[in-house]
């Protein structure tokens, strides 16, 4: 699991597109249900870019298996599909 702060849709795409995370964290200051939708898509919308972006990812997924004791449902291939967004 590679989760991001984003508090805009620029943001959100770049921590996809950059950190291949897959788990997008939203600050409850963001300005309204237009805004939230709109970084949440993007965030969907982007992939991992590779590239250059890929060794420093690849370097963080061999201090995870050297440091991190294995989930009994952890996938490489798990992403995020969904994504539920409630308010209180």
């Amino acid at each position: 699991i590679r989760a991001a702060l984003a508090n805009d849709g620029f943001t959100a795409r770049l921590v996809r597109e950059q950190q291949h995370c897959n788990v997008l964290c939203l600050g409850l200051d963001l300005s309204g249900d237009r805004h939230i939708s709109w970084t949440v898509q993007e965030f969907l919308s982007a992939h991992f870019a590779q590239g250059r972006h890929a060794r420093r990812v690849q370097k963080i997924m061999q201090i995870e298996q050297r440091d991190i004791p294995p989930a009994a449902n952890a996938s490489p291939e798990n992403d995020l599909r969904s994504v539920a967004v409630t308010s209180t």
